[in-house]
């Protein structure tokens, strides 16, 4: 990123790119030009440089010990919670439920139809005679 000031343009975001080697061979030389003729950017560029040196000197953080096992039992947790909390562990055995039952209940009224369609349980196979005939006008 360049920033305006009264010297002209001055390279402020590519200076740490330059300290941590993120910018190309020709790109890095090109600032390293700028950094030559241009003092306030030498000087941020030099600030940027002992800023880094200073955070590589602290060297790596460390967690605790047993830090990781105690993250991993809380997500566990929280996870278990939220599902029961949710409702979802005792959702899908009663929506079952309730299906099988609507299903029983839909067979049952279809199976009382035929039953009673046919005479009975126990009626016999032979066609049976017409309920409804035409009675024939008194004489």
């Amino acid at each position: 990123m360049l920033e305006s000031s009264a010297q002209g343009w001055h390279p402020v975001g590519e200076l740490t790119a330059l300290v941590d080697g993120e910018l190309s061979a020709a790109e890095a030389e090109a600032l390293r030009a700028h950094l030559a003729g241009c003092p306030p950017c030498a000087a941020e560029h030099a600030k940027a440089k002992a800023a880094s040196r200073a955070l590589h000197g602290l060297g790596k953080a460390r967690a605790p010990l047993g830090f990781g096992a105690r993250v991993l039992k809380r997500v566990r947790r929280e996870r278990h919670s939220l599902l029961r909390h949710d409702g979802l562990d005792q959702k899908v055995p009663f929506e079952g439920a309730i299906i099988l039952f609507l299903v029983a209940a839909a067979a049952a009224v279809l199976v009382g139809y035929e039953i009673h369609a046919r005479g009975g349980l126990f009626a016999s196979n032979a066609p049976r005679p017409a309920v409804h005939q035409k009675l024939s006008p008194k004489r």
